[in-house]
């Protein structure tokens, strides 16, 4: 979440974009390689966007259940839309940091960009609680560079400006002390965070997991395990 008011069409676009860039064989096959989704387990993917990768995996294998996850209830709708062909998805609003899902029941877990906007040690805690001893999961994360990119020297962007430099020194303390820190803004909470790899590490050992591969280009992803 940044400084700027939530536009509705805005993220409807955004999700549009992003499934037009990464709903292809292409990207999906090697970032999901590393899971070994195998027929008649359960996958849940939290925070499913426009719900291509829930898509992806119907059309390859045959899941107990397939969960597409996401809070915001016009993206569900929009996942929905977008994916009538996958009929045995399950599409589910809930918030990632409490998940109305059974404790141990998840085989296979998928988390793109959630664990940054959101308070890290609840949504970690939740993913630790669902998944099965043995479970995989992959999470995608934020580097540390990805809030300097929103820095500019134009002055219309100074929003844009502010809100990266304010996320990124939220991030340099929560990697320095594991601790988050959340302001309000507008009456809204403000604690986006990047992530490294050492502090992940650390955090998944507490909640279970055992990060078991990091990945930190072109996007910073981690694959874990549930011990």
């Amino acid at each position: 979440m940044t400084l700027a008011t939530v536009d509705p069409e805005r993220d409807r676009a955004w999700h549009l974009a992003e499934r037009e860039r990464m709903a292809n064989q292409e990207y999906l096959a090697p970032f999901l390689a590393p899971l070994t989704i195998t027929d008649g387990s359960v996958l849940v993917d939290i925070g499913c966007g426009g719900g291509y990768i829930n898509s992806f995996v119907a059309a390859r294998h045959r899941m107990s259940l397939n969960i597409g996850l996401d809070l915001d209830p016009q993206t569900m709708r929009l996942a929905r839309d977008l994916n009538r062909q996958a009929q045995s998805v399950h599409w589910l609003c809930a918030s990632a940091e409490a998940l109305s899902l059974q404790s141990g029941s998840v085989d296979f877990l998928v988390c793109r960009g959630v664990v940054p906007l959101a308070r890290v040690h609840r949504v970690l805690s939740e993913i630790g609680r669902i998944m099965k001893p043995g479970a995989r999961a992959v999470i995608l994360l934020h580097s540390w560079s990805f809030y300097l990119r929103w820095l500019s020297l134009h002055p219309r962007r100074w929003k844009r400006s502010a809100a990266g430099l304010l996320h990124f020194a939220l991030g340099v303390w929560f990697n320095l002390t594991g601790q988050q820190l959340r302001v309000r803004w507008r009456g809204r909470p403000i604690g986006q965070t990047f992530q490294t790899e050492f502090r992940m590490r650390r955090l998944l050992r507490r909640y279970g997991l055992e990060l078991e591969r990091a990945v930190q280009r072109p996007e910073f992803v981690v694959y874990a395990r549930k011990a």
